[in-house]
């Protein structure tokens, strides 16, 4: 069973491991995850078992997705998550999506509050609910109780 994780860039391989429908893939988690040029990818649509973006529910049929990013990111693109997100429901993927407030690029990052571009930011909330919501995902589809 596998889960990736995918920061920046990361978040293309991560759409690229749903886009493969693998049933050892249970969890795809994206962080500040840029999703440019999704809009030339194949796109699957039809799919009978579309998501129900239900932060409760996790599937083990088809992998549960957790997209993490800050609606003052300005690398990751409205349209680009709106079709990014589109395409991991159409291919059946129980997918979430957490847009942080007030949340630039790289906010899981501290040493981001050093980049002198104001492009990137670290958060602290945001970086708490996105961790924590990593790890609730996790548990849930690997059933652990801890």
């Amino acid at each position: 069973q596998i889960a990736a994780l995918g920061f920046c860039m990361g978040g293309h391989p991560i759409l690229e491991l749903a886009r493969m429908s693998l049933p050892s893939v249970k969890v795809l988690v994206t962080y500040h995850g840029v999703f440019d040029g999704v809009d030339r990818l194949s796109h699957v649509s039809g799919n009978e078992n579309k998501s129900s973006n239900s932060d409760d529910e996790v599937t083990t049929s088809k992998p549960n997705v957790l997209v993490c990013t800050g609606e003052d990111d300005p690398f990751v693109g409205k349209q680009d998550l709106a079709l990014a997100t589109a395409m991991f429901n159409d291919i059946g993927c129980n997918c979430r999506v957490m847009e942080f407030e007030k949340t630039r690029h790289g906010f899981t990052n501290p040493a981001q509050d050093y980049n002198p571009s104001d492009a990137f930011a670290f958060n602290e909330d945001s970086y708490s609910k996105s961790w924590s919501a990593t790890r609730d995902l996790l548990k849930k589809a690997f059933k652990v109780n801890k």
